[in-house]
């Protein structure tokens, strides 16, 4: 089925439907083993209202210009709420990120909710989604498939509100509290909460990814990764990147524009 706007890197490569919710997620290999069944949901809650996108929301979609980076506006006029969203994988990590920009007229408080619902390998047999404390995330795996969510928001890194449970968990959030089940397996799915203030007038961000590996120490490196680079370097390094591609670069110029080395390690760097 045609998607629209998808994003990828070689590796991963994820698409969206019509209201830009994640419907397919490729690796290791772009067209093979599609690991998202139902749609990956997103919901928000406010002032004891609650809403999964795109129920009562207005949605534009495109990409930001020069770039493989989605740059999608979400509109509620009954909230008075706005969010932008920009997807994209990035050019040479796996990593699937996602940054969100909410604006309101009043401030709010408000909650975001990413539902994650992974056939890993194309099924939900044998899946499991699990907390991790040591470092407050959540993973989906099975096999040498691992999916490792995290957030950055007010500040600071790290998953509070979470629950596992069988496909349908994504209800567990309409309440606005989740229940806090740290694994489950067989055919399941999750959801993790983010609180979220948007002052008056104003404009706040927040970030949300997926690491994905064959085990959990490259996931749980890939994570600890993007904590040190930060999400906002590993958003400007692909958006340039993109732009490198469209843009009249020379080869060296595009390397001191990325800070890739002249011999980079990576191999796919060195198209180059």
């Amino acid at each position: 089925m045609p998607r629209d706007i998808p994003v990828g890197n070689g590796n991963i490569l994820v698409a969206f439907d019509k209201d830009s919710l994640l419907r397919e997620f490729h690796f290791p290999h772009v067209g093979e083993e599609n690991h998202a069944g139902e749609p990956f949901r997103f919901g928000i809650w406010s002032e004891g209202h609650y809403s999964w996108i795109p129920n009562g929301w207005q949605v534009k979609r495109e990409y930001l210009e020069d770039t493989l980076v989605t740059n999608v506006e979400w509109f509620h006029e009954e909230l008075g709420l706005r969010i932008w969203v920009n997807d994209l994988v990035d050019f040479t990590e796996n990593i699937y990120l996602k940054k969100l920009t909410a604006e309101s007229v009043e401030g709010r408080e408000i909650k975001l909710f990413f539902s994650h619902n992974f056939h890993i390998s194309g099924n939900a047999i044998g899946d499991t989604a699990a907390f991790m404390p040591e470092n407050n995330t959540l993973v989906h795996f099975k096999g040498e498939r691992y999916f490792l969510v995290n957030v950055r928001a007010n500040n600071k890194f790290g998953i509070d509100q979470y629950a596992t449970g069988n496909g349908e968990t994504w209800k567990d959030a309409e309440d606005g509290i989740l229940s806090g089940n740290p694994i489950s397996q067989g055919s399941v799915g999750s959801v993790i909460g983010i609180p979220f203030t948007i002052p008056a007038g104003r404009s706040e961000s927040c970030y949300y990814w997926i690491a994905v590996g064959k085990n959990w120490n490259e996931v749980k490196a890939l994570n600890e990764m993007i904590k040190k680079t930060t999400p906002e370097e590993i958003f400007k390094r692909t958006s340039d990147y993109w732009k490198c591609w469209v843009g009249d670069y020379s080869p060296a110029s595009r390397r001191r524009l990325l800070g890739i080395s002249p011999r980079p390690s990576n191999p796919r760097a060195s198209i180059f």
